[in-house]
């Protein structure tokens, strides 16, 4: 459907882990998996690499986020499903569990993705990370990281970067890289390595992960004695 101005599948999470298995065991590289919230549909007014990067012929767009669904409601009466990334990665890699699969984690600042590959493995043992590297710093030069991604021809490449940097980024490498699948990942290398912990899983079944994540934004900005002027998160 079209909402917000951009393309988006709205479909469950069981949908999504379909077509994505698919598009990690086909035959043909270069599809990009890319979560819109609130926050995404907000920032592509402003972006338009993000907004181009959203309408890249196919890309899979999926809706995401309490947020955009009552937003969808309040304008079609409609209730529309979602898949949520953090949520829906593990349960790809659990889908695939009867074949290897070749990763590399692309995110975070020095160690998160290290530590996230490690985490990666313990949970699922078919999992080989073949490469995982800082987000920021190891990006300097960007050709070299391509070559050396390419060079252990991941099946899937999980970029976490956060928006609107990531998803124009997942565009570029997906068709440099040979992975199968590159795929926008949000804050998952965090939450993997242990730097941010997820909302408590009741908060998580009643939707209000949103709110664990801005409670914890103002908890922070006041031990730090400052108090946010304006804070704008994706739901």
């Amino acid at each position: 459907m079209r909402f917000l101005g951009i393309h988006v599948e709205a479909v469950s999470p069981e949908e999504a882990e379909s077509v994505i298995v698919s598009h990690v065991e086909g035959a043909a590289p270069g599809t990009v998996v890319i979560h819109a919230n609130l926050n995404t549909a907000h920032s592509s007014i402003r972006d338009a690499g993000l907004l181009q990067a959203l309408e890249f012929p196919g890309n899979l767009v999926l809706f995401e986020g309490i947020g955009l669904k009552v937003a969808h409601w309040l304008t079609s009466g409609e209730w529309r499903p979602d898949a949520n990334g953090t949520d829906l990665v593990p349960a790809v890699l659990r889908k695939l569990a009867h074949r290897s699969i070749r990763l590399v984690l692309v995110g975070g600042h020095d160690g998160v993705a290290a530590v996230a590959a490690e985490e990666m493995h313990r949970r699922f043992p078919h999992v080989q990370v073949v490469g995982a590297w800082n987000g920021y710093g190891d990006r300097r030069d960007e050709a070299q990281l391509l070559g050396a991604i390419a060079k252990v021809k991941p099946d899937i490449v999980l970029l976490g970067l956060g928006t609107p940097l990531q998803e124009p980024l997942a565009v570029a490498w997906a068709a440099q890289t040979g992975a199968r699948v590159t795929w926008a990942v949000g804050g998952l290398l965090d939450y993997l390595a242990g730097v941010r912990c997820r909302a408590p899983w009741m908060l998580r079944v009643l939707r209000l992960e949103w709110l664990w994540r801005l409670a914890r934004i103002f908890h922070q900005q006041q031990v730090g004695g400052l108090v946010p002027k304006r804070v704008f998160i994706g739901i």
